[in-house]
């Protein structure tokens, strides 16, 4: 699973030793579970409660 969260800084996560996934201070997304708990436990991020998805109907099916 994935967890909204927002970072207050720049943050880098390495997947394993030849990837980094790079979050800037600001980004507000879904990230993975293993990144977000790093995240939230180096201070460089914080929780945010997922909005509901929104339904449109354009009336065009």
């Amino acid at each position: 699973m994935a967890q909204r969260l927002r970072f207050t800084r720049n943050f880098d996560f390495r997947v394993k030793p030849t990837v980094t996934i790079a979050y800037k201070a600001g980004m507000d997304l879904l990230v993975p579970d293993g990144a977000a708990k790093a995240a939230l436990q180096a201070g460089a991020a914080e929780a945010v409660e997922q909005a509901p998805q929104q339904v449109i109907d354009d009336g065009q099916r």
